[in-house]
């Protein structure tokens, strides 16, 4: 009777384990050489909407970050941008990136950074472009690497 006891403990235990398997984690995401993240940012002081690429590469702690840009509302006018950035990922997702150069600078725009968080479950950065203000947003998607 003992080992079937102990045959059941052991049988619930391992279930519970497995049903609290976590999903993908934040140095997960970060494997390999880089990963492409597309979406946008809203800026609320400044120039409006913005479409976005953040090619990300490094480990969890420090991270270096090529962010490229093209206005869609209400500036169109307004040429795109690309900047290099450098910053820190923390393991629970947290991330900051501070501009360090500018690639290619669209006239009279300053560097700026990109704060937030990675889910590596949903695949998305949410965040803001803190020197936009209050009220700014930032939304990006993974893309899929090819297999």
């Amino acid at each position: 009777m003992r080992w079937g006891t102990a045959l059941a403990a052991f049988s619930l235990l391992a279930a519970c384990a497995a049903a609290r398997r976590p999903g993908p984690e934040v140095a997960d995401v970060l494997r390999g050489p880089v990963t492409t993240w597309t979406g946008g940012f809203h800026c609320a002081l400044g120039f409006g909407d913005a479409r976005g690429t953040l090619t990300l590469g490094g480990e969890l702690g420090r991270v270096q970050a090529v962010f490229a840009y093209e206005v869609t509302e209400p500036f169109t006018q307004l040429p795109p941008g690309r900047l290099r950035m450098a910053g820190s990922v923390g393991s629970d997702g947290s991330m900051e990136l501070h501009g360090t150069r500018w690639i290619d600078w669209p006239a009279g725009q300053n560097l700026f950074g990109l704060t937030g968080t990675i889910d590596p479950k949903r695949g998305t950065i949410n965040g803001t472009v803190p020197e936009c203000g209050e009220g700014s947003t930032l939304y990006l998607e993974r893309v899929a690497e090819p297999e």
